[in-house]
């Protein structure tokens, strides 16, 4: 590393916050999906298909994002860390 320009105070706050976002997001998208599965076994009409093709999308997207977001953490936990090697050597 060659040129620090980052906070580390600012990276870590960030990550914690980015750690315990992903946590409630996830923990609240379980329930959403939970609610959605019983509500779509009582919703029967025409309405429903449309909902159901914007939602499914909604879902993709979510279910992707929830994948990927353990990785955002450990990536900018693994930069803090280096950082933190970094600057106790200098």
């Amino acid at each position: 590393m060659t040129r620090v320009a980052i906070d580390q105070q600012e990276l870590k706050h960030f990550i914690g916050a980015l750690g315990k976002f992903n946590g409630n997001l996830d923990s609240d998208w379980r329930v959403l999906r939970n609610a959605w599965h019983s509500l779509e076994g009582t919703w029967h009409d025409p309405e429903r298909d449309k909902f159901l093709e914007d939602w499914d999308k909604v879902m993709r997207q979510m279910e992707g994002y929830l994948k990927e977001a353990g990785a955002y953490v450990q990536f900018l936990s693994r930069k803090e860390r280096a950082l933190d090697d970094y600057l106790r050597r200098r």
